[in-house]
């Protein structure tokens, strides 16, 4: 998998995570045009994520806004992933002024992400 699908991948995942906060069915697409990403998920509660990445020298960099689907609670989202070897490693700020950061190491067809959210 190339390197910009990979951390693209890894940033939404990292967002959809954080909006849904539950457990929740996924679904949405991602497209790429020229060196952007552009993210549109939406959760089976009525929740979204929506941003863009770029990735500039194996470093991801992520904008996302994301909603509970009530309307009631949105977040923004941003951050760096950065991948070195199979390793992925994630820092990003909320707009309520928490900080997230972890590191996702990929294993064949699988990624395993740990993330701490202070």
């Amino acid at each position: 998998m190339k390197t910009l699908t990979k951390l693209a991948l890894a940033a939404v995942m990292l967002a959809v995570a954080l909006a849904a906060q539950a457990q929740v069915g996924i679904y949405g697409t991602s497209t790429t045009i020229g060196d952007f990403t552009f993210h549109n998920y939406y959760t089976s509660d009525g929740g979204y994520v929506s941003g863009t990445t770029t990735v500039i020298g194996g470093t991801a960099f992520s904008d996302f806004n994301t909603s509970d689907g009530c309307g009631y609670d949105s977040l923004d989202i941003s951050g760096t992933s950065t991948a070195i070897g199979d390793f992925t490693f994630h820092n990003y700020s909320t707009s309520d002024g928490d900080m997230i950061s972890g590191d996702s190491i990929t294993i064949g067809d699988t990624t395993f992400t740990d993330l701490s959210e202070w």
